[in-house]
């Protein structure tokens, strides 16, 4: 009896998915810095770095993040407030504050207008992905699961 082997499939590696991540920061030094971090990141990529809400409002939306890490003491209109804004035009944006605020009230209130955490700006960014796995984690740590799950 003789068996015919099938050819071996081929198999596509695909690229993880990238995510998406969006600036909201007054300090150009801080804002630089973020970006040269998150674009160096495996899986990650910044799709737009703003210095107030008053230019990410009409802009962000042309290349729409999954991530936005919005500052909450930006001069004009503040992070927080800004943050409400772009809950209500991106449902599905997640919003992180960037802050050096560490009071409970601010945090309340971020969280009230849709952030879903922050991170301390006193804290240097390569300690932040030893507290994760994959820095990806943080995003999906903040999805919402599917009601099924």
């Amino acid at each position: 009896m003789l068996h015919q082997l099938a050819a071996p499939e081929t198999v596509t590696l695909l690229e993880p998915e990238t995510i998406k991540v969006a600036l909201i920061e007054d300090r150009r030094e801080i804002r630089d810095g973020l970006a040269m971090l998150i674009n160096g990141t495996q899986g990650f990529k910044c799709t737009g770095s703003y210095r107030s809400m008053e230019d990410a409002l009409p802009r962000i939306g042309t290349d729409l993040p999954d991530v936005a890490l919005c500052d909450i003491g930006l001069p004009g209109m503040s992070g927080i407030e800004g943050m409400r804004i772009l809950k209500e035009k991106f449902p599905a944006l997640l919003l992180l504050m960037l802050t050096i605020y560490d009071d409970d009230e601010r945090i309340f209130d971020a969280l009230c207008a849709g952030a879903c955490g922050y991170l301390l700006k006193r804290r240097h960014p390569q300690n932040c992905s030893k507290d994760y796995e994959k820095p990806s984690t943080v995003v999906r740590r903040c999805r919402p699961k599917s009601r099924g799950a």
